[in-house]
């Protein structure tokens, strides 16, 4: 049974299919970019981030999503690296 890839775990498995250690880099460095921008104030509190003020974060499920992505990167990053280990072995 196939599920689509924009079930809850599409993005999940899309990531799962990647075997290129400097492609998923890229990724993660980009999913990091992202969470910065979306976890630092702008205006008074430039440059602070928002979860170290008393006002509620607007995008807290934006970067639960992005810390989800960022965890299953390196998740498959360390699958690779098992990979290699037990192919050297």
């Amino acid at each position: 049974m196939e599920k689509s890839k924009t079930h809850y775990l599409g993005k999940s498995r899309q990531v799962l299919e990647v075997n290129d250690p400097v492609k998923l880099q890229k990724l993660l460095e980009e999913q990091r970019g992202e969470l910065m921008k979306v976890s630092v104030g702008f205006g008074n509190k430039r440059m602070s981030f928002t979860g170290a003020t008393s006002a509620p974060v607007k995008n807290k499920h934006a970067i639960r999503n992005i810390k989800r992505n960022i965890a299953r990167i390196r998740t498959r990053q360390n699958q690779l690296k098992q990979i290699e280990i037990k192919s050297k072995n």
